[in-house]
């Protein structure tokens, strides 16, 4: 159905008002069961799909675009007159995904996320429920990459470590890297993008990298990195402790034997004990 004053298309069919004039927008098309594009320059597909703000587009099942320029996808999505947002609601429920501010992306997907990075579908991110497993085969995770790297349910990041994605290892001497550490400059800093008094508490990366050369740059401290060096610090420090306590354990043999010996010559020359 061509509509020449309006330079507007239509065809489905409709059980209501959907097509009356009063919505039927200018240069507007609807498609479908039931849609309705009732304002300029909008377009609806679908089964009661709503195109109600200009420029808007509405497609799949009972899906409603009502901010300008706002698009609704998939099944029960509503743009809720936030004007520029993005909509997308799976079928895995009847509720109605809603966006709660201008210009978002808002997206149910109840199977997760994902966002593959290579044409083999190799590389990437996956965004999932803690019940699926992702792609690269990690399970109870928020979000997954194929690095090996996680966010897990319970809000902790676990960095690859795998033994099989690393070489060139070599040994170190915590000692020395106790005696670089204890050169670090270590403040009280703010984020320049933050509030004054949101503090935080570290080194510089540049300091960092200075001191130990780790990492792919300056600009940045990796957390395994960091890890790292707090763990070999401790051996260093375990390693003191340990020497220290054998240390301390011969002196005290060595004063127990010799208060022997003086208990052995003060019996010996008949001296008693005058406390």
């Amino acid at each position: 159905m061509w509509y020449p004053r309006k330079g507007a298309l239509r065809a489905g069919g409709v059980s209501g008002t959907q097509w009356d004039a009063a919505n039927i927008g200018d240069y507007s098309v609807a498609i479908g069961q039931d849609v309705r594009a009732s304002a300029s320059y909008a377009t609806a597909f679908g089964l009661r799909a709503t195109a109600a703000q200009v420029s808007s587009f509405a497609a799949g099942e009972d899906n409603t675009a009502s901010g300008a320029s706002s698009v609704a996808l998939g099944y029960h999505a509503h743009t809720n007159a936030r004007s520029g947002s993005f909509v997308f609601g799976d079928r895995s429920t009847t509720d109605t995904i809603r966006a709660g501010v201008n210009h978002s992306a808002n997206w149910r997907v109840a199977g997760g996320f994902r966002i593959f990075t290579s044409s083999n579908l190799s590389t990437g991110v996956t965004i999932q429920s803690g019940a699926s497993v992702s792609n690269w085969g990690q399970s109870s995770a928020v979000i997954s990459t194929s690095t090996g790297a996680l966010l897990t349910t319970g809000g902790i990041w676990q960095n690859a470590s795998d033994v099989n994605r690393k070489h060139l290892f070599e040994d170190i001497r915590p000692d020395d890297v106790l005696a670089r550490l204890r050169t670090l400059p270590i403040r009280t800093w703010s984020y320049k993008v933050e509030d004054d008094d949101v503090r935080h508490l570290g080194p510089t990366s540049q300091d960092f990298y200075a001191a130990f050369g780790l990492g792919t740059d300056e600009l940045s401290i990796g957390t395994v990195d960091a890890d790292g060096v707090a763990l070999a610090s401790i051996q260093a420090l375990d390693s003191r402790t340990l020497s220290q306590e054998e240390r301390l354990l011969a002196l005290e043999r060595e004063i127990a034997e010799l208060q022997s010996r003086l208990r052995r010559l003060e019996e010996a020359l008949g001296l008693e004990d005058t406390d």
